[in-house]
């Protein structure tokens, strides 16, 4: 039988080659008999946002944005405490937050309001919450007071993700 670490391995390939469904159920496999395995429930939160962007591409955007709220009720359920969790958890967060740009504004229909001003903002309103992660990342980075080169380059990678935020912002402002 294989240990819980050994199953999250072979979802680390699955995921590299492609298997993102397969690793998606090895995931939930091994969250199933350890709820306190935090590597099953990071890669299950990534696994929803991996396939949320097949969905997308595959245009069945209502369910990209079911697997988005997945992904963060996951990260909700295993990382309560958004300041003090890791900073690949705070940029999952991030970007579940900002791949809902990519849907279209109906699918953030909570009301019986269907006008796209109203659609458009409660779109915009969820997007908004990725850029409190980012920058809560960058924060942290920042007062680690670790100046090594990976420390530098997870810092430009989420200063990459904060602007592409920021550009996200501003197209919602032009609509």
């Amino acid at each position: 039988k294989k240990t819980n670490s050994q199953l999250s391995f072979h979802t680390i390939v699955e995921t590299e080659l492609g298997l993102i469904n397969e690793a998606y159920g090895r995931y939930e496999l091994v969250l199933s008999s350890d709820k306190e395995c935090v590597d099953a429930a990071f890669g299950l939160a990534r696994t929803s946002l991996s396939l949320a962007q097949v969905a997308f591409d595959e245009g069945k955007f209502s369910q990209a944005y079911s697997l988005i709220l997945n992904g963060i009720e996951i990260l909700e359920q295993n990382f309560s405490n958004k300041s003090q969790c890791f900073l690949s958890v705070q940029k999952c967060f991030g970007d579940l937050f900002s791949f809902g740009f990519f849907v279209p504004p109906s699918v953030f229909h909570k009301s019986l309001d269907h006008s796209i001003t109203h659609l458009n903002n409660e779109q915009h309103k969820f997007v908004s919450k990725g850029e409190d992660f980012y920058r809560g990342a960058i924060e942290a980075v920042s007062r680690s007071g670790l100046n090594d080169g990976d420390s530098q380059q997870v810092i430009t990678a989420l200063y990459c993700d904060l602007v592409r935020y920021q550009l996200i912002h501003n197209i919602f402002d032009s609509l």
